[in-house]
C-alpha cells in the first residue's frame, strides 16, 4: 500500500460522507481501516488535498470535524484560516448540522456517519505468534524457556 493508496482511500471516505452529517478525524481514517490514532495523519491528508482552495475540490472536506466537534484550537483561527472555518460552519449550517454558541459542532445532537464493525485495522496487525505450548522446548534449547523469544507464547 502506498502513500497514494492511503490519500485516495481518504479522499474517497470523506467523498462519502452524506450532506448533513458529519464525521472525526478518528472515524474517518478507521472508515479506512487505520486506527484511530492515525486522525492527524487524515487531517494532513486532507488539508494537502489535490484543488484545495478552488473551485475544482470536490471533497466535502468541511464534514469533517475534530471530537469535541471543532474546526481548530481557538488560538489558530487567525488569518487565511478565519476564513477557511468561518466557510466551513457556514456550509455546516446550511446542511442543518447543528452547532454549538462558541461555533463548534454540536456532537451530543448531529448526525454522524456509521462507521461499519467489521472493518479491520489494515496496519499495526502483526500476525499473531505461533503459540508454543510450555512442554515443547524451541529448537534452541532442551526445555521451555520464557526469555527465549522462540519459546515465548
Amino acid at each position: 500500500m502506498t502513500a497514494l493508496d492511503d490519500a485516495n482511500a481518504v479522499y474517497d471516505a470523506c467523498a462519502s460522507v452524506p450532506a448533513g452529517m458529519v464525521i472525526t478525524y478518528g472515524d474517518l481514517a478507521k472508515l479506512v481501516g487505520r486506527p484511530t490514532t492515525h486522525a492527524r495523519n487524515v487531517a494532513n491528508l486532507l488539508g494537502h488535498r489535490p484543488d484545495a482552495g478552488t473551485s475544482a475540490d470536490p471533497l466535502p472536506w468541511w464534514r469533517v470535524v475534530r471530537a469535541d466537534g471543532s474546526m481548530l484550537d481557538a488560538d489558530q483561527i487567525n488569518g487565511p484560516r478565519e476564513q477557511w472555518v468561518n466557510n466551513a460552519r457556514n456550509k455546516l449550517a446550511d446542511e442543518g448540522v447543528p452547532m454549538t454558541a462558541d461555533g463548534r459542532v454540536n456532537m451530543a445532537t448531529a448526525v454522524r456517519m456509521l462507521i461499519p464493525e467489521d472493518i479491520a485495522p489494515r496496519i499495526g496487525a502483526k500476525k499473531p505468534k505461533a503459540v508454543v505450548a510450555a512442554s515443547d522446548p524451541c529448537w534452541k534449547h532442551d526445555k521451555f524457556q520464557y526469555s527465549c523469544r522462540d519459546c515465548t507464547a
